[in-house]
């Protein structure tokens, strides 16, 4: 359509962890993942942010294996990327997609289950751990409510430093 233009992204992605215990000390001393382990076994909430293909989501994925089978995980992403239940089968996950359309007509509308609208299903399902694999949007202050109602949040976000990150999420919110 007139005004608009294509472009296209190549990513791949598989079922696997690019980050383990193994090679972690590549990334950062292992007291640190040992530190982060803690962090989630205490259910804090977590938000990995770095510029892009800094590895935010192979750190979110890393960050599950503490979590015990009897928590319940929903990973809302809009991207197949995650691999989460095939990673961990022995983890209680379930994996929702959003569907977003916006038709290029000049209407502007747009359809689908967004990731806002997924946190907000997600909640009323319980779970310990509510896992956005990108919050960029007005899912942020659904994920703030989440935390209030004792919910625990992991998820990553595009940031140039760690002072950016509250100024981010008060932009979104």
């Amino acid at each position: 359509p007139e005004g608009y233009g294509y472009t296209m992204t190549l990513r791949i992605s598989r079922a696997s962890k690019a980050l383990n215990r193994e090679n972690f000390n590549n990334f950062a001393p292992i007291s640190v993942l040992n530190l982060l382990n803690e962090i989630v076994k205490a259910h804090n909430n977590i938000i990995i942010s770095g510029e892009t293909g800094t590895g935010k989501t192979e750190l979110l994925k890393l960050l599950l294996e503490p979590v015990p089978f009897r928590d319940k995980i929903i990973m809302i992403e809009d991207v197949a990327e995650t691999h989460l239940a095939e990673i961990y089968p022995e983890k209680d996950i379930f994996d929702w997609l959003t569907s977003m359309t916006e038709k290029y007509d000049g209407s502007g509308e747009i359809s689908g289950i967004s990731i806002e609208t997924h946190v907000k299903s997600a909640l009323r399902n319980q779970p310990n751990w509510l896992l956005v694999s990108e919050t960029r949007g007005g899912e942020a202050a659904d994920m703030f409510d989440s935390v209030l109602s004792g919910h625990n949040i992991i998820t990553t976000l595009h940031a140039i430093s760690n002072d950016a990150v509250p100024d981010r999420f008060v932009g979104m919110v």
